[in-house]
């Protein structure tokens, strides 16, 4: 059972000290500045801006703004400290990507984070020293290759492919979800044998198609199977946190047009159907919030029902990110479906994060074996 929220009216009591489970719905101190921080970065050196511009860019990010990421500690945030990490949880990372993705920010941070993960999770002492300090200076850009296609190793060799890999095509590192000989899976660092850009909606965030004819591959450690269980976890909790920071900006955007914009003599926000429009895109985006921010509560105390908590939160972001993206271009009208609009941006952002890393339908079957397991 998780915490209790709710109980029946006492007699008054002195206030006892919060228990290790109690859920604190609202941010500290020093997670409100984590907040306004990256805002107020993001808002001046990275803005929504910044994602068009490299829209067009072969990489997809300017070294200047990566640079200055890692100065920031962000790439050292999730790294534990032993390896030039901030040692920060589930919690921090959250509300980082949640204000990146207000902003829906281009470029290999989440890829690089989550194989920076990886690594520290399951791989060898060797291969943290080698590639976590590296991965939080801002001198090694990675990623993790899993999800679409098949891969299997064979004798330290991985045959097969996974497609659609975010920024596969520039990745120094690749961490690789990859099929054992026994059956079971692993993670492998391996060199492909050819990458293939690929175009998709969402130009904002590069994929490529990675394929290996034999290439030598390294074991992470002693990653097995629930290795991969829980990259799948800090991979769905950080979509679904990006995914909840853009939804909250949709819904910005579209209640200040439904303000300034007129027709027959009044705002179009004073029209029934707006708002009710608007008020869906509220519940939706605040209804994610505590979805997302329950999980990352769960997974940084490493609760028994992280994962289904998780799974949750990324079916419920899949859909509601989609329905925000999709009112907010009805409210904005003609001008909405423009390419000169940013609200395309969002949408197409939505759509991609609904598929990544699995979409509503593979989390709610998830969800539904964990409780399988459970009972």
């Amino acid at each position: 059972m998780g915490p209790t929220l709710y109980s029946a009216p006492r007699e008054p009591q002195k206030p006892a000290r919060p228990k290790e489970t109690d859920v604190d719905f609202d941010l500290n101190d020093e997670q409100r500045d984590l907040r306004d921080a990256a805002r107020r970065y993001l808002e001046r050196e990275a803005p929504i801006g910044y994602a068009r511009a490299m829209m067009d860019d072969e990489r997809g990010y300017r070294d200047e703004v990566w640079k200055q990421m890692a100065e920031q500690g962000w790439l050292a945030l999730p790294l534990p400290a032993e390896h030039d990490g901030l040692g920060m949880g589930p919690i921090a990372l959250s509300i980082l990507l949640a204000e990146m993705g207000r902003v829906v920010a281009p470029g290999p941070y989440l890829s690089t984070v989550l194989a920076g993960m990886a690594i520290a999770d399951a791989g060898s002492d060797d291969q943290k020293r080698a590639l976590l300090p590296r991965i939080a200076s801002g001198d090694l850009v990675a990623t993790v290759a899993a999800g679409l296609g098949d891969v299997e190793e064979l004798g330290g060799h991985l045959r097969g492919e996974r497609l659609f890999v975010a920024d596969g095509a520039i990745a120094e590192t690749i961490v690789v979800v990859a099929h054992t000989s026994d059956e079971e899976s692993a993670l492998y660092i391996c060199e492909p044998s050819a990458r293939t850009p690929v175009a998709t909606m969402d130009q904002t965030r590069r994929l490529a198609h990675l394929r290996f004819d034999g290439a030598p591959a390294e074991r992470l450690g002693s990653s097995d199977l629930s290795s991969v269980h829980r990259l799948l976890d800090r991979a769905s909790l950080a979509i679904a946190a990006e995914s909840l920071g853009g939804a909250e900006r949709v819904t910005e955007m579209a209640v200040e047009y439904a303000k300034a914009r007129t027709q027959f003599g009044r705002p179009i926000g004073s029209f029934q159907a707006v708002k009710h429009r608007a008020a869906d895109m509220l519940v939706d985006v605040e209804s994610l919030r505590s979805a997302v921010y329950y999980a990352a509560w769960a997974a940084e105390r490493a609760l028994p029902d992280s994962s289904l908590a998780i799974s949750m939160a990324k079916a419920f972001a899949a859909d509601a990110y989609r329905r925000v993206a999709q009112s907010g271009i009805q409210i904005h009208g003609g001008i909405g479906f423009t390419w000169e609009h940013d609200m395309h941006l969002y949408f197409k952002r939505a759509k991609a994060n609904e598929v990544a890393f699995g979409d509503a339908t593979f989390h709610r079957e998830r969800v539904a074996r964990l409780l399988r397991a459970r009972a």
